[in-house]
């Protein structure tokens, strides 16, 4: 969670898979609202603006 300030905060939340050799992102949600799924084969590089 970060807060901003006293009135404005965000939830970021990462799904993750472990395997025997490694650790692979799977999903991240921001604010409870899917913004990205390993399924769309597109980097997670997110910026956020406020």
């Amino acid at each position: 969670m970060t807060q901003w300030n006293d009135m404005d905060t965000d939830t970021i939340k990462c799904e993750y898979v472990r395997t025997n050799r490694s650790v692979k992102q799977q999903k991240i949600w921001l604010n409870d609202v899917l913004i990205w799924d390993s399924s769309d084969n597109t980097e997670s590089f997110f910026e956020l603006i406020k």
